[in-house]
């Protein structure tokens, strides 16, 4: 597998494109309203095809906030959400980030299970979020 940061507008929408034909990718136009501080990255699996695409900022406050992380459905449990979270914190610390703060869905137990395999601690919850954090250090 293969992750990279995604340079262009164009090449989001492909990618966005892409996946919404396996999952219900709706909720990404949610992260339009901040493009000038949203980066994207992409996941392909080792036969190129796109597998996931996945999104974050650095905040006010200078931590590294994963937004949303989508993974096609035939490629789940192959680590691509992994590679991905890794991906996101590496250009958060380089940008400066000491944490990293995201959310799950409390039914997205693979993100959940991702999450917390990646050390990150549950930090709050409600009826329907988990909220995480890391020390990036």
């Amino acid at each position: 597998m293969r992750v990279r940061k995604i340079r262009s507008a164009r090449e989001l929408r492909r990618s966005r494109a892409l996946l919404a034909s396996t999952v219900d990718a709706s909720f990404l136009s949610e992260f339009d309203d901040i493009p000038e501080l949203q980066q994207h990255w992409q996941c392909l699996a080792d036969d190129g095809t796109l597998a996931g695409v996945a999104g974050a900022y650095v905040t006010e406050d200078d931590e590294l906030c994963l937004t949303y992380c989508v993974v096609a459905p035939d490629h789940r449990g192959g680590g691509m959400q992994a590679a991905l979270i890794t991906a996101r914190e590496k250009w958060g610390k380089g940008q400066g980030c000491h944490k990293a703060v995201t959310y799950a869905a409390r039914r997205s137990f693979g993100s959940v299970i991702n999450l917390t395999k990646a050390q990150y601690r549950i930090m709050a919850l409600d009826d329907y979020f988990l909220c995480f954090e890391k020390d990036l250090a």
